[in-house]
């Protein structure tokens, strides 16, 4: 009797959306029955709503091991999974995300084992291959003892995940062709391959022919996607990204609709200003990033962008007396652009090109462990990255 009651007012306190209650309610249910099912359930399901994923996958895994192939504790520990690699990730914790991301593509295919022809599992899996591209490939510990071979297998590795999870996408699209969020996310994924096909060490003919053909295609399938929902400004930021170096034009165009959408969205108000930097427009990117900073303070594009800028202005505004004031001048900017990056990497850990200019501008500031720090993080996370990679080598040596 006490068992139903307490679940009875749990229910309750959940329908009302009061979930901290409802999470103290279910939770003396499994102090009185430990393998209730349905309560278990629920108190998972109500930490990862609310955001405590460590403990959520612990429940997860509590209840897989009363039920294995139990659909919804599948489902919610493989979402539960991939946002706490996320925290992991933008805190530095690579290793953690990535073992935390292969636990999720554990959990999601034993759930297409189980249930094949539920989108939302081929969904999620796709999602945990594809977040791969964002993490280090390779160790930090040694980089200057990589050699070509090494540095082959690691962008090889990340492709193969690539694939699995554009593989997975294809999987939602077979069982929903109109499925506007699938070529989205399979848009993104093109667009990831794409990029790390025209890095491809040794850049072969092949393999820039291979990546414009990616880029083609992850073009065509975000078009796709917004003929089939043209409300949705992630879509329409994400054809910006794709086209933001074939057709900048377009790629303005396609920010500015997001915006037109919805004017809250940091992430497109820092893509359009780093679209307006990129071509040197400099008053404009400064009011798009201030924008975005506005927004969200702890996003680190913006970071990066103003310190871009920053680094990039150099020379004074008014031409100094003399080479000392030159000199002072120029060095006030420097210094400015390093605090810039270093917020950038403390609010955006996962953004590379913020720890390459944290390593460029910590050697001008005489900050040599710094600089040395950032630029193993960033040859790390783009050790194929021939054009740029190549200078921060060359800072290492």
């Amino acid at each position: 009797a006490d068992v139903a009651c307490w679940k009875g007012l749990a229910d309750c306190y959940s329908k009302q959306g009061k979930f901290m209650a409802a999470l103290k309610a279910f939770t003396r249910v499994l102090e009185l029955d430990p393998k209730n099912v349905a309560s278990r359930y629920q108190v998972a399901s109500i930490k990862l709503m609310v955001g405590m994923r460590e403990e959520a996958v612990a429940e997860y895994q509590a209840l897989l091991a009363l039920l294995p192939e139990y659909i919804p504790a599948l489902k919610g520990m493989g979402e539960a999974c991939i946002g706490l690699a996320t925290e992991y990730r933008t805190s530095g914790l690579t290793g953690r995300a990535a073992d935390t991301l292969q636990t999720a593509i554990n959990v999601l295919q034993q759930g297409v084992k189980v249930q094949a022809n539920l989108q939302s599992l081929w969904k999620l899996l796709g999602d945990a291959y594809t977040q791969f591209y964002h993490l280090p490939s390779l160790s930090t510990t040694n980089p200057k003892a990589w050699d070509m071979e090494t540095i082959k297998g690691a962008k090889a590795s990340v492709l193969t995940k690539l694939e699995a999870g554009a593989a997975a996408y294809d999987k939602v699209l077979a069982i929903d062709p109109a499925s506007a969020q699938a070529r989205h996310d399979l848009s993104i994924n093109l667009y990831y391959r794409a990029k790390l096909h025209q890095t491809h060490l040794p850049v072969t003919t092949e393999s820039q022919e291979l990546a414009k053909k990616l880029l083609a295609d992850a073009e065509q399938q975000i078009r796709v996607a917004i003929e089939l929902d043209r409300s949705k400004s992630s879509y329409w930021n994400a054809l910006g990204v794709i086209t933001h170096e074939t057709n900048p034009t377009l790629a303005q165009h396609t920010f500015i609709t997001a915006l037109n959408l919805d004017e809250t969205d940091a992430g497109s108000w820092g893509n359009l200003g780093m679209l307006y930097l990129s071509h040197g427009h400099f008053a404009l990117a400064e009011k798009a990033f201030l924008n975005a900073q506005t927004l969200d303070p702890d996003r680190g594009m913006p970071w990066l962008g103003k310190a871009i800028m920053t680094e990039a202005a150099g020379q004074p505004s008014k031409p100094a007396t003399t080479s000392s004031d030159h000199a002072s001048l120029l060095n006030r900017d420097i210094k400015a652009a390093f605090a810039s990056f270093s917020h950038s990497c403390f609010v955006g850990q996962d953004i590379p090109e913020a720890s390459l200019g944290l390593g460029y501008t910590g050697y001008l500031c005489g900050k040599a462990e710094t600089a040395h720090l950032a630029l193993e993080k960033y040859v790390a996370s783009r050790p194929f990255q021939v054009e740029v990679s190549a200078g921060a080598w060359f800072a290492l040596a």
